[in-house]
């Protein structure tokens, strides 16, 4: 847990912003944890679709794929406040799901995040007013989680 960050997804006004490369067959990655360090799901994104394990499964938005940068990073922010997930590009929403029943409830425990990334220019914003670091999270904590 040592390369999570604390933060409560589902009372965050910002959720996580991460800038990573979208493309159709690599997905860029965050995996959501409880409290007690045990994993819920994932949150996964590409050009060919958008998923929350367990919950959402769709296509990518055409409205996303317009926005993405398709020469480098795209930076893109993701919430689960009170339960609906949102993904946006410059403040846009572009993807938008209420979570219900069981969802809300698995995703309403979600308390720790990492960014599993496969390349060393993908990050995500460290908010230190909604977010705590752990030890190793530094530029050196590619993928450790």
């Amino acid at each position: 847990m040592d390369c999570t960050v604390k933060q409560d997804l589902f009372s965050s006004s910002q959720g996580i912003e991460v800038s990573s490369h979208i493309k159709r067959k690599k997905f860029s990655t965050i995996v959501l944890y409880d409290e007690d360090g045990q994993s819920i799901g994932k949150l996964q994104l590409s050009l060919s679709g958008i998923y929350l394990t367990g919950c959402v499964g769709c296509r990518t938005p055409l409205a996303f794929k317009r926005a993405r940068n398709r020469d480098g990073l795209t930076t893109w922010a993701a919430s689960l406040k009170d339960g609906l997930l949102q993904i946006k590009i410059k403040g846009e929403v572009l993807y938008e799901k209420e979570l219900k029943g069981e969802c809300a409830a698995v995703y309403g425990r979600a308390k720790k995040l990492c960014l599993l990334r496969y390349e060393l220019r993908e990050h995500f914003l460290l908010r230190t007013s909604e977010m705590e670091a752990g030890k190793r999270v530094t530029s050196d904590c590619v993928g450790s989680c």
